[in-house]
């Protein structure tokens, strides 16, 4: 004999753990707008949830972001801005947290957005000041933006972070720059 417990889909989803594995079987089937949709769960779930869980909260926004790409949701990036910088990062991982804030940043730049692509990258250095990506990427956007000490941000970047003198050497729009060329020559010596 068996016996069937009802017990409603909606409450399973109130478990971060069951969400999180529902999201990542729907990644690898490549269901993208399901996963999309299952982490705007995930982030009304988490608005009000204990500091424990904190990181799910920055996890499900990360998924967001990765898979608006693949939607071609981008009309929702400032949704995205304004839940992010609303949301305190007290319990969570601080790379985590950086990178969703690293990847506003390069949607403002896509959008030549360029207060706010400045703005998120900054807030990214400020959640994980000993990652040297948020350096980098306001040096690079230096290359295209007036007013932007890039080759300041560039030392920044490599100081936190020696790999980054390889990514510079290695960047299409580095390789491209004088100042740039010349600092990374003097900087290797």
């Amino acid at each position: 004999m068996r016996i069937f417990l009802y017990f409603p889909f909606s409450l399973l989803l109130k478990s971060n753990s069951i969400l999180s594995g529902v999201i990542d079987g729907l990644l690898i089937k490549k269901r993208y707008s399901e996963a999309y949709q299952f982490c705007l769960i995930g982030l009304e779930n988490g608005r009000n949830r204990k500091l424990a869980e904190e990181s799910y909260w920055w996890d499900y926004l990360h998924n967001c972001l990765k898979l608006i790409r693949k939607i071609d949701r981008h009309e929702d990036r400032n949704f995205f801005i304004d839940i992010a910088q609303g949301k305190k990062n007290d319990g969570a991982e601080a790379r985590l947290v950086a990178s969703s804030f690293i990847e506003l940043s390069r949607w403002s730049f896509k959008d030549k957005d360029t207060d706010s692509m400045i703005r998120l990258a900054k807030c990214a250095g400020e959640k994980d000041p000993s990652w040297g990506e948020p350096d980098f990427l306001i040096g690079w956007y230096g290359l295209f933006v007036d007013g932007i000490d890039y080759i300041g941000y560039f030392k920044s970047s490599i100081t936190k972070e020696r790999k980054y003198i390889n990514r510079i050497k290695n960047d299409k729009e580095c390789s491209h720059n004088k100042k740039v060329i010349s600092f990374i020559e003097n900087y290797d010596s």
